[in-house]
């Protein structure tokens, strides 16, 4: 039998136990409510940041493809607003920037989301969530050794000149980057009546360095073509020459006359495979337009030539001869490497027109011209074979130099026209761009 003072108790027991459940209760009801909106917050972070990578990666696949603002941010935005709204109904999402770099080859892109929450309001006095969400994508570069050959003839003017080096010295900024471990490599070799390469052009002649007999500066070494049964390959010039710079040359208006081949070429010398972005650039700039009294004409098979020399390992004697101005870092890669492919980017405003051994050069202009375009043809056959991938860009509107690019690089789609300073520069962008990747950076 319980007495009215147990009783009492008992109740009393009860009612304690309900308000301890209660108090109990409130808060763990609070981190249930907390611990949903937490988990929407979560999802939608991951959900955001999927929308962000999915949008910078699609963004930098338009920017190396074209390199127009406006069509890069474009596909952000597309890309970003497909992807988010396949994620929570109730969420406010926008992407708040997209921020383009061209010296780095960078797309940022920055969104936010607001996501309402559940039991915030009455628990926090939030109603809502602030979602963040930020991702970088880079156009990767790829390792390439690229030969750009720049026409220096007369008929380049200097404006043009002008374009020409911010072309050029624009693909270079691509090919070689600023990635570690990823770094491209870049030669110059300019061209006008002839070509001029320096103290290689000595030892690539069989002469000793700063050999200067034609007295036109050690520096400006105007070598002639290779003859033999290797005038068209790229075998070791150690064993077999090219050829020296001449002092006698035939013109229309003369049988012979002693005429140094120097007046034909440029003062700027040719300059080996490089992943030095600031000599590249620099020897691009030292580029200058060359034409004189009896300079005339265009010795592109020369240009040719030499780019095919910088590319090729069978001439790594003469670009790592330090007593010619050599070093390691110019040495070529082997052919046939898949991870370092080999590229010509070759370029002209006009066809070419000018030899000067037997064999390339005749009296005949008709002939002559005809010579040196056959050699441009054996030359850039013996570049495919060697797995080397030939572009062509023709600066004006020369229809025949298009028929002869077209062969040369063996595809009629590697052979592009600039008619101005806007389509050169976007045409060396869009051809440096194919050695390029995209990938989200860490």
């Amino acid at each position: 039998m319980t007495t009215p003072v147990f009783r009492h108790w008992a109740k009393s027991e009860r009612g304690q136990t309900a308000i301890l459940f209660s108090l109990i209760l409130l808060p763990f009801l609070a981190l249930i409510g907390l611990s949903i909106d937490a988990t929407r917050q979560i999802a939608m972070k991951a959900h955001a940041q999927v929308a962000v990578d999915s949008a910078a990666l699609a963004a930098a696949r338009v920017y190396k493809d074209s390199f127009v603002h406006t069509e890069v941010r474009s596909a952000a935005t597309e890309t970003f607003s497909a992807n988010i709204e396949t994620g929570f109904a109730d969420a406010t999402c926008t992407l708040e920037s997209t921020q383009i770099d061209d010296a780095t080859l960078t797309i940022t892109i920055d969104a936010k989301c607001s996501l309402p929450t559940l039991f915030g309001i009455d628990l926090v006095g939030k109603s809502e969530a602030e979602v963040l969400g930020t991702s970088t994508a880079t156009a990767v570069h790829r390792v390439a050794d690229v030969a750009l050959m720049f026409d220096l003839s007369g008929s380049m003017n200097a404006a043009e000149l002008a374009d020409l080096k911010a072309a050029g010295k624009r693909a270079a900024e691509i090919i070689i980057g600023s990635q570690s471990g990823v770094t491209g490599r870049v030669s110059v070799i300019g061209f006008a009546g002839g070509l001029n390469a320096g103290d290689f052009g000595n030892l690539a002649a069989g002469r000793a360095s700063l050999d200067d007999p034609e007295l036109d500066g050690s520096d400006r070494v105007c070598v002639t073509e290779r003859m033999g049964t290797n005038a068209f390959t790229d075998a070791d010039p150690t064993t077999d020459p090219v050829g020296a710079p001449t002092t006698i040359f035939q013109t229309i208006a003369s049988p012979e006359v002693d005429r140094p081949s120097a007046p034909f070429c440029p003062y700027s010398s040719i300059h080996p495979l490089d992943e030095d972005l600031n000599a590249v650039k620099a020897q691009i700039d030292a580029l200058e337009r060359h034409s004189s009294g009896f300079g005339w004409g265009t010795a592109g098979h020369l240009g040719i030539a030499w780019s095919w020399y910088t590319l090729s390992p069978n001439w790594n004697s003469v670009w790592t001869d330090t007593a010619y101005g050599g070093a390691a870092k110019f040495e070529a890669g082997p052919y046939g490497d898949p991870n370092q492919p080999k590229v010509a980017i070759l370029m002209s405003d006009g066809i070419f027109t000018h030899g000067f051994n037997l064999g390339f050069h005749d009296r005949d202009q008709l002939i002559e011209t005809s010579n040196v375009t056959d050699a441009a043809y054996e030359l850039c056959e013996g570049m495919r074979d060697a797995g080397i991938t030939i572009y062509a860009i023709i600066y004006g509107p020369t229809i025949a130099l298009n028929a002869m690019f077209e062969t040369c690089a063996g595809d009629p789609d590697n052979v592009f026209s600039a008619t101005d300073s806007a389509d050169l520069v976007n045409v060396y962008q869009n051809l440096a761009s194919r050695y390029l990747g995209v990938s989200l950076t860490d």
